[in-house]
């Protein structure tokens, strides 16, 4: 029994994972870069279902915060070099941190 809950509550995070996956993909292709993705900025929404006497969990995964986003419309896009950081750098990605996008 514990073995199935574990198992229930790992493909309940990779769930979770897998949406947040999907919806920066789904920015990918709409030419939009977040620039401020964190935690902080990723809410989850949690709804329980019952289905045939049984409780079942899902997620809903949103990404909020877009204050800070770019729109690519050129046809091949390139960041811009500057000596700003304007979001966390704790959790930007090493080449940003050193400006070589």
């Amino acid at each position: 029994m514990l073995e199935e809950v574990k198992e229930a509550i790992y493909v309940f995070f990779i769930d979770i994972m897998h949406q947040i996956k999907k919806r920066i993909y789904y920015f990918y292709d709409m030419h939009i870069v977040h620039c401020n993705l964190k935690p902080y900025n990723i809410l989850v929404s949690i709804i329980e279902l019952k289905i045939i006497n049984k409780i079942i969990l899902h997620a809903i995964v949103s990404i909020i915060d877009f204050r800070m986003s770019k729109i690519y419309v050129e046809r091949n896009p390139r960041a811009t070099k500057n000596n700003y950081i304007y979001n966390s750098s704790k959790y930007m990605a090493p080449k940003a941190l050193k400006n070589r996008f």
